[in-house]
């Protein structure tokens, strides 16, 4: 496979003709970008409220280059993985790379590109899962993982429509295809409260979940969260239920640590990026 970057991805994005009758749209009608996307928040199922808007609108606008928020979030993927040492990390590795709150794919557009600069062959060692509540990120998701030059991005390639970790369901993919010796929980720009507003409840769950997940991987070695945000406090509530959790639970089988928590400035971006990792490793 050629190297794959998020700009040719974009560009793409850009250039399809959804993408760009849902810009047309809110352009002719005068709509703020506020309004639209409600900072990433909205409901992307549903329509702003306009004479003519088509339910997929928001979220095509969503994943439109300059205009959406898809290249801001790709370029925070970007540094962030770079501060985690994501790369170092996947070398040589099969792993389980989980999306979750996906959008168009945006962590993945990420992977990808870090991995296919160093190998071509990248595609055998990944699985690929996005998880989203909107149906229509899930059908952008799964249109963008077909701009690989003929080919798809990820071969092993799985888009869930849910807003939680469904178990039975990863573990099925996984069973179907092959056991990862890591596993990776992507949480970029999706804890928010105004996005996942279920409350404490679900995000100690979200938490438990991947616990237990991982408890029952007997191969698996390693297993990682990544969580990324704006740097507003009032954004991380449900991320410091999630690292409480960590702090709160022992383990026979797995030693966990959470990284010092960082804040990014990407340069050409308003506003910076906090990022966290919790990191796990299978005791011997």
């Amino acid at each position: 496979m050629a190297r794959i970057t998020a700009k040719h991805i974009l560009d793409q994005l850009s250039d399809a003709s959804w993408c760009t009758e849902a810009f047309e749209f809110y352009s002719c009608q005068n709509i703020g970008k506020n309004r639209i996307l409600e900072k990433g928040s909205a409901d992307f199922d549903k329509k702003v409220g306009l004479p003519g808007e088509k339910d997929w609108y928001r979220a095509a606008y969503y994943a439109r280059k300059k205009y959406g928020y898809t290249d801001m979030h790709i370029r925070h993927n970007r540094s962030v993985f770079m501060k985690h040492k994501l790369a170092r990390i996947l070398k040589g590795k099969k792993a389980l790379f989980i999306d979750f709150g996906c959008g168009p794919m945006t962590s993945g557009i990420m992977l990808a590109e870090m991995l296919s600069a160093s190998n071509d062959d990248f595609n055998d060692q990944i699985i690929y899962v996005g998880i989203d509540s909107s149906v229509n990120m899930c059908k952008i998701a799964h249109w963008v993982n077909k701009i690989g030059d003929g080919s798809d991005i990820f071969d092993r390639f799985h888009i869930l429509n849910t807003d939680s970790l469904d178990l039975g369901m990863l573990e099925e993919i996984i069973q179907n295809q092959f056991h990862p010796e890591i596993t990776i929980l992507c949480l970029s720009y999706v804890l928010a409260p105004s996005t996942f507003n279920h409350g404490y409840t679900a995000a100690v769950k979200l938490a438990e979940d991947w616990i237990e997940f991982n408890q029952q991987l007997s191969i698996t070695k390693e297993t990682y969260l990544i969580y990324m945000n704006p740097q507003f406090k009032s954004v991380h509530r449900n991320w410091n239920y999630v690292v409480q959790t960590y702090r709160d639970y022992t383990s026979k089988v797995w030693k966990y640590g959470v990284s010092e928590r960082q804040t990014l400035k990407i340069d050409g971006l308003p506003g910076s990026v906090f990022t966290q990792m919790i990191s796990g490793k299978r005791r011997h």
